[in-house]
């Protein structure tokens, strides 16, 4: 007779015999804090507010190596360059740039990073292949779920960062055929494709569309991570898995920011000479940061910290090189070794224990801590708020979930285009923010942003507990409204012509539009024909001076025609709803 062992009694009896089998609980913590451009320690965040130094926030790569310098596996990476694909987009890698802006491979982002991991990607170009040029590209440009149309100063909002159209059309570019390569992936976030997506120009529905496949390359789903937020401390918990041998290993971090020259690093952006005003020129700075924090992996939690640099990168990203530390880097806040902040350690009680960075591993005490193993933490369901919901933003809160009536450790929030969230496509989604957990019971708040209007969204929360337990999947679906333009600039092309929003003949202009246009079913439709036609003829005329002189003595008939004006009756439109009446940019 046969008999059958359950394996819960072959598991009991086998941690029975090796205690160690707890380390199933270890974890790698990590905290540090983003810090912002400021003019002094004590005064207040730029947050974006100055065109030419905009404070976009950084891109972060953390990955753990053997204490030989070889590769183990990456921890986190930022959204723009794990899931946008930042580091490898069409168009010239010295590009001008601004909030959202669409082209240019930025190689230099995360060098460091990226070549220590060693993996190659196919090289993206343009479709039509002018790499040097940032307009002109509609034969072979779709709908972006991202990326803005680029932006001159004259356009930027630097307090909201917003797009100027409420559809933008990048290109999304193909392989280079001469089979160049890159060391980091293309974008994961296209779910829509059109025949302008081909790879030539004109193509068929059954034509080649490098595109389609470029979420099959990009292998950083697992460990993309949302932007951390200035001011606040950003943790990242790694559970150890029982493979990884113990010993001596090192945390590194690598910290970059565009907008961040000084005078030892300040390098040119290439300037469209068809597009001169497009983007801003100072994205190309001070090169990125490395943090080292040397730690010992084992059965003893332990605590490491890390100030100084460890070095930097190359500023054009050519190579992986780390470069000594040297004068050359700024230490302001927010600016060079100086975007991570000097803090305290968060999860001790020494005064003395200030860095930038700071690791601990921690682990169970006892077997009977994970076994037999909790149970899974209660799930937290996320609610949109439909009543503040704006084109671009939702507010999102949920109730603080528990385990074992005690705070959770942490939460996977992500989201998508669509209305289902399999498991396979929560991992596939995009990572929101981080949300510390809270109180269990207590509510928790978040704004979700970059989004596009008039679109189906669903968002998933997955909620982590002590000993590798999980929950299941909660999720909340809805559509953003119709996009309601706010007017930023006045009109594009008397705005080109004049160089500012707020020269006198831009303001009659607006004024006009406002209370006359609007104000009448024909002359709304006319506006709507101006906004979408409106954009590549201002940018031609704000790159010459004297197309500009031109166009001012055109309007100056009109403008003083304006200035007399009284309106006459015309036919009111029957819809007078707030959303029939929009305010345009």
């Amino acid at each position: 007779m046969i008999r059958l062992v359950p394996v819960a009694c072959i598991l009991t009896s086998l941690l029975a015999q090796n205690p160690a089998r707890a380390q199933d609980c270890r974890e790698l913590n990590i905290a540090y804090q983003p810090e912002c451009f400021r003019e002094n320690p004590s005064a207040p965040c730029n947050k974006r507010k100055t065109a030419a130094k905009l404070d976009l926030g950084p891109q972060i790569a953390i990955w753990l190596e053997k204490s030989d310098g070889s590769f183990v596996d990456t921890l986190m990476v930022t959204n723009l360059t794990a899931v946008r694909g930042l580091g490898n987009r069409p168009g010239r890698w010295d590009h001008s740039s601004s909030a959202k802006f669409p082209y240019g491979r930025r190689t230099n982002v995360l060098p460091i990073w990226a070549h220590a991991r060693g993996r190659k990607f196919p090289r993206l170009i343009m479709q039509d292949g002018y790499e040097n040029d940032l307009g002109f590209h509609e034969t072979t440009s779709s709908p972006d779920p991202y990326y803005c149309r680029p932006m001159s100063l004259l356009e930027t909002d630097v307090d909201a960062i917003t797009c100027p159209t409420a559809v933008f059309n990048s290109s999304k570019g193909r392989y280079d055929p001469t089979g160049a390569l890159e060391v980091y992936p293309p974008r994961n976030d296209l779910t829509r494709f059109t025949r302008r997506d081909c790879d030539m120009p004109g193509g068929t529905d059954t034509c080649e569309m490098s595109a389609a496949s470029f979420a099959t390359l990009n292998d950083l789903d697992t460990v993309a991570a949302a932007t951390p937020p200035f001011e606040k401390t950003a943790t990242l918990a790694w559970r150890l898995p029982n493979s990884l041998a113990p010993g001596g290993y090192v945390v590194k971090i690598e910290i970059n920011k565009e907008f961040d020259q000084n005078a030892s690093h300040t390098y040119p952006s290439y300037t469209d000479p068809r597009l001169r005003d497009s983007g801003i020129k100072t994205n190309i700075g001070q090169p990125s940061v490395l943090f080292s924090v040397p730690i010992t992996i084992g059965d003893t939690a332990v605590y490491a910290s890390a100030t100084a640099m460890a070095g930097y990168g190359d500023w054009n990203g050519e190579t992986g090189t780390i470069h000594a530390p040297d004068m050359t880097i700024s230490e302001t806040p927010g600016s060079g070794v100086g975007r991570l902040k000097v803090f305290r350690n968060p999860w001790g009680d020494d005064p003395t224990q200030v860095a930038r960075v700071h690791i601990r591993t921690s682990g169970c005490a006892a077997v009977d801590q994970c076994e037999p193993a909790p149970a899974a933490p209660s799930s937290a369901k996320p609610f949109v708020n439909r009543n503040t919901m704006e084109a671009t933003s939702a507010a999102v809160s949920f109730v603080h979930a528990m385990q074992d009536a005690k705070m959770v450790e942490r939460y996977d929030i992500r989201y998508r285009e669509g209305l289902t969230m399999t498991e396979a496509e929560f991992v596939e989604s995009t990572p929101v923010q981080s949300v510390s957990p809270g109180a269990p019971g207590s509510t928790a708040e978040f704004v979700l942003g970059s989004l596009k209007a008039n679109t189906d969204y669903v968002i998933g929360i997955r909620t982590h507990g002590r000993c590798q337990t999980f929950s299941p999947i909660e999720t909340d679906t809805f559509r953003t409204p119709e996009m309601k333009y706010t007017q930023l600039s006045g009109c594009f092309v008397a705005t080109a012509a004049n160089q500012s929003p707020m020269a006198p003949q831009v303001q009659h202009l607006r004024w006009f539009r406002d209370e006359v246009l609007e104000s009448t079913l024909i002359g709304e439709r006319a506006v709507d024909l101006y906004y979408r036609s409106s954009p590549p003829v201002a940018s031609v005329i704000a790159s010459s001076r004297p197309v500009r002189a031109v166009v001012r003595g055109v309007l100056t008939p009109l403008v003083s025609l304006i200035q007399g004006f009284k309106p006459p009756f015309l036919p009111q439109k029957t819809d007078n709803s707030d959303q029939s009446r929009q305010t345009r940019r």
